[in-house]
This record gives structure tokens, C-alpha cells and sequence, in this order.
């Protein structure tokens, strides 16, 4: 037989006054702690994760759910204390009592979750700052002014009602899909080149050289940065990130390119090696590789590879 406490949790309905016995109370409280015990844990394992998603959903909604039943219960236990008194219900309580107080606890001294809250109150708030809430009526205006100004230049128009075959639509174009597809498997090496140029200097040469937009977005974000009290774009951006400074960012970058560089270079030798090896006719005339080789080539190369993902070293970074 179900505990009557036990299913008007599992059915949220309204406590079984009319047929509930104290001796009910005890085994459904205690089933209920043991299932927050375990829901507390799992979440302080979801709260640890670096990469965890703290968002009002993911930790406020899910608090409630597991203090429900435990809370739930042990205000029944207690409106009945003062309704009803008994010894038999004093005993129940008793009984329980510590170990209630006990899950509370823990539930309200944990850490993770303690995290996760002030990460959830602080991110509004940061959001707001970034926004300029805290402006004065003039810095405001001009601060709206470059977030519309910002918006036009990122726009981008598409002109296909104007296409002729002249200027468009292409047979092929440098969307992510044709690019990748083109270097990475087209056998005519003239086209892999002219995709890879067209890709690298794309929107660099009139009447599509985007050079002055940039310059101007780039003064734009140092005006709203320095409206905002940073000394740069790169300081509002890493606010909400988990990088400490820019400067840190960049001693990252310095260390992963001293150490890839070196790996690089081996890399890119084997893989002539291979070409020289697996395509001997070609190799007079393909060697060294060109950057729109690489891809190409790789494709032959990787089964030859002799290694898991698992294998590979790891690198540290200590604590940028």
C-alpha cells in the first residue's frame, strides 16, 4: 500500500487529512530526504561543471522542486502538531526532526549552489552595467547612438535582386560549405587556389574594401568602452567571460603559438613526405605545399595516422 503522504506528493494534490495516520509520517519523510540527499548531490555536480549553464531555469526552478516535498511534509507534520497535538505526533516528530534540519542544511550551506546564485544575481546586473545603466542622461544618448550606428555597419545587404551573371549569382561561392568542399576535395589545384585567395582577401580591395567600416566600428567600441569606464572593447567583452584580462588572453595566445609552432612545422614535413611517397608524379610540381594544399591532402593522409584523440598530450596553461 502507497504511504497516503508519499502519493499526494507524487500527485501534488492536497494532504489526506481525513485518513492520515501519525505513523505515516515518519517512513514518507524519510523517503523524502533520502531522494533529496541524491537530488542535492547531483545538482552540486551540475553547479562544479565549468562549462555548467547557470541560468534561473537550470537553478532557482530546480531548487524549489527539491526542497518541495521535504518542506511540504514537514509543514504537515507541524499543522498537525498544532491542530491535533499528541504524544504519539511529538514522537513522530521527534524522530525525524534532526535529520529534516540535517538535508536543510546541507541544501542551504552548499557551495556550488551558493555559486550558482551569485553568478545568477551578479549576471543581471553586469548585463545592465554593459549597457550603459548607469550613464548619465548625455553619456546614455550617445551610447544609444553607437549601439544603432554599430547595428548599420554589421549589416550586411544581399543584393540577389540585382544579380546578373556578370556580378552573381556564382557556381561556386565562399560560403563555409563550397569553400570547405572546394580545398578539400577538388583534384584542380588552379581552383583551389583562386577559392583560398578569394576567401583570405575577401572585402579588401575596392569597391568592396570594408577597411573604413572596420576603422569605424573599432573608434566606435573604444568610445563606448571608455563611456563605461574600460580602457578598451576587449575589457567590456571579458567582463562576462571567465579570461581575468585582456593581457591574459593574449599570454595564452603567445604560449599556445610557442608550442604549436614547432608541432606545425614536423606536421606539415610528414605530410610532404607523404605526398612525395603516395604521389610521386605529382610531387615535382606540388612540393612544397601551398596553403590550398593542405586540406587537399590531408584527406589521403589521416587514415595514416597512427593515433586517438586520448593519445595526445595535454597542454597546460596554468592559470591564464
Amino acid at each position: 500500500m502507497v504511504n497516503p503522504l508519499t502519493r499526494c506528493l507524487e500527485d501534488y494534490s492536497l494532504p489526506p487529512f481525513a485518513t492520515l495516520r501519525v505513523s505515516d509520517i515518519v517512513p514518507a519523510v524519510r523517503a523524502a530526504i533520502a531522494e533529496m540527499t541524491l537530488d542535492v548531490n547531483v545538482i552540486e555536480d551540475d553547479l562544479s561543471d565549468p562549462d555548467a549553464d547557470i541560468s534561473w531555469a537550470t537553478v532557482m526552478d530546480r531548487l524549489e522542486i527539491i526542497d518541495d516535498p521535504v518542506n511540504r511534509l514537514w509543514r504537515i507534520a507541524i499543522h498537525l502538531s498544532r491542530v491535533t497535538d499528541s504524544p504519539e505526533l511529538r514522537l513522530a516528530q521527534s524522530e525525524v526532526q534532526a535529520e529534516v534540519l540535517t538535508i536543510q542544511s546541507r541544501r542551504a550551506q552548499s557551495v556550488p549552489v551558493f555559486r550558482a546564485m551569485q553568478r545568477l544575481r551578479a549576471s543581471p546586473i553586469l548585463d545592465a552595467t554593459l549597457n550603459g545603466v548607469a550613464l548619465n542622461d548625455t553619456e546614455k544618448a550617445r551610447f544609444n547612438d553607437i549601439d544603432v550606428k554599430l547595428k548599420e555597419l554589421n549589416a550586411v545587404a544581399a543584393g540577389y535582386d540585382v544579380a546578373t551573371p556578370a556580378a552573381g549569382p556564382w557556381m561556386l561561392t565562399l560560403d563555409r560549405s563550397n569553400y570547405s568542399a572546394v580545398v578539400t576535395h577538388c583534384t584542380n589545384r588552379s581552383l583551389r587556389q583562386l577559392m583560398y585567395q578569394a576567401e583570405r582577401t575577401v572585402a579588401t580591395s575596392p569597391p568592396y574594401d570594408n577597411t573604413p567600416i572596420i576603422q569605424e566600428m573599432l573608434q566606435l567600441r573604444r568610445e563606448q568602452a571608455a563611456l563605461l569606464g574600460f580602457d578598451s572593447f576587449a575589457s567590456v567583452s571579458l567582463e562576462n567571460k571567465m579570461a581575468p584580462s585582456a593581457s591574459a588572453v593574449q599570454d595564452m595566445l603567445d604560449l599556445l603559438r610557442d608550442k604549436c609552432v614547432p608541432l606545425a612545422r614536423a606536421e606539415l614535413a610528414d605530410l610532404e613526405a607523404f605526398v612525395k611517397d603516395f604521389a610521386p608524379d605529382v610531387a615535382a610540381t606540388t612540393l612544397p605545399l601551398q596553403h590550398w594544399d593542405i586540406a587537399f591532402w590531408y584527406c589521403p593522409f589521416t587514415p595514416m595516422l597512427d593515433f586517438c584523440a586520448d593519445s595526445l598530450p595535454t597542454l597546460s596553461i596554468g592559470s591564464l
